[in-house]
């Protein structure tokens, strides 16, 4: 029966249990040190509660093994961090912000809030009819945001590319590539013709950079100016790692 698996378990009889929706909250066994989500959930609550069955002390215990085959850590970040998760704190809500969790838009590279429904620059609607299929292979991605930092690396820079980067249909951006070695590179997207927070995002970019005025009013100017050698190049980059997209995150200039 239920019961004595549940009691088979809780007394070492048994070095793993499975289950279906039923021990997803409120099951305490202090020694669970590792967790295999073999699904996927939209709710960062249910997610985080489930990640919590292997986050009780225990003589002896060192840590708790996660295993995300359902790309929960992909769609809602590291448990420390989810964004306006409910905490039951002595009988009381509490709202604990975090950094927030951010996707790719496929059609003009803008970042968006994993939760957007439609892309703010380019208005292309993503699709969030179908949760993530099971996935062959657990992700690699940190379940703590401690561990998420220990993949941010300082890496040297050899040259810096520019080219226009086009879209049907949407404004052309400047694709920006940091080239690390002879394989290895890195890029990022400057939205100078698109609108709102990309545009402004890509004007304070610019102005960080080098010495401009209003002349440059499209990205094939910007691509023209930078190809000149006009523009401050960083000598190191920082990288964040361990993520589906590699993410730049800093920059050194000497």
């Amino acid at each position: 029966s239920r019961e004595d698996a549940i009691s088979g378990f809780k007394n070492w009889q048994y070095k793993c249990i499975v289950s279906v929706n039923i021990l997803t909250t409120g099951f305490d066994v202090e020694q669970v040190d590792m967790i295999a989500l073999m699904r996927s959930t939209q709710s960062a609550s249910l997610y985080l509660q489930i990640c919590g069955r292997g986050m009780r002390l225990y003589e002896g215990k060192k840590d708790c093994l996660v295993l995300d085959f359902g790309e929960n850590i992909l769609n809602h970040g590291a448990v420390d961090e989810i964004v306006e998760r409910q905490l039951e704190l002595g009988g009381k809500k509490k709202t604990k912000k975090g950094e927030a969790v951010m996707k790719r838009c496929p059609h003009c590279e803008t970042m968006c809030f994993a939760a957007t429904r439609i892309c703010p620059e380019c208005f292309e609607k993503f699709d969030i009819s179908t949760l993530p299929k099971i996935q062959q292979e657990a992700a690699r991605l940190a379940i703590l945001s401690s561990e998420r930092e220990a993949h941010e690396k300082w890496m040297e820079v050899k040259r810096v590319s520019y080219a226009v980067h086009n879209k049907p249909g949407k404004p052309p951006s400047m694709k920006v590539t940091y080239h690390i070695g002879d394989l290895a590179s890195f890029s990022e997207w400057i939205c100078f013709d698109h609108q709102g927070f990309a545009r402004s995002k890509a004007i304070q970019w610019i102005k960080e950079r080098a010495d401009v005025n209003d002349s440059l009013t499209s990205t094939e100017e910007m691509v023209r100016f930078a190809d000149k050698g006009r523009i401050k190049e960083p000598n190191k980059i920082k990288v964040l790692t361990g993520r589906k997209y590699p993410e730049i995150v800093g920059f050194s200039f000497a």
